[in-house]
């Protein structure tokens, strides 16, 4: 749906009225309520990056999974100091582990 407007992805959940600075502190601390000790998480589907520059001014290590070109180019513009892998979320491999993994794509339910 989005290979051709990575923006229209973004207007789509601004409109909704996602919070994506929210929402990352939200799941930072289900994370750390698991394990206190997390640093990296690995956020999956990660669309434009908007959680990823989030987690980052959280300050996490975080890397990004996207598999549609266009969204990876717009997070690599908001996170340039980001790795954002291109793959499958069914499929891809990394060659590192991480404290937690996410998929904070889907609309928040406000």
């Amino acid at each position: 749906m989005y290979e051709n407007s990575a923006a229209a992805y973004d207007l789509l959940h601004g409109a909704r009225g996602k919070d994506y600075g929210r929402e990352a502190e939200r799941v930072l601390a289900r994370i750390r309520r698991l394990r206190p000790e997390a640093r990296s998480v690995l956020d999956v589907a990660c669309g434009t990056g908007l959680h990823l520059a989030a987690f980052l001014h959280l300050g996490l290590d975080v890397e990004g999974v996207e598999l549609v070109p266009a969204m990876i180019a717009e997070a690599r513009k908001r996170a340039p100091e980001v790795p954002i892998h291109a793959g499958d979320m069914r499929t891809f491999r990394l060659d590192r582990r991480f404290d937690a993994s996410c998929a904070c794509s889907a609309p928040s339910a406000t």
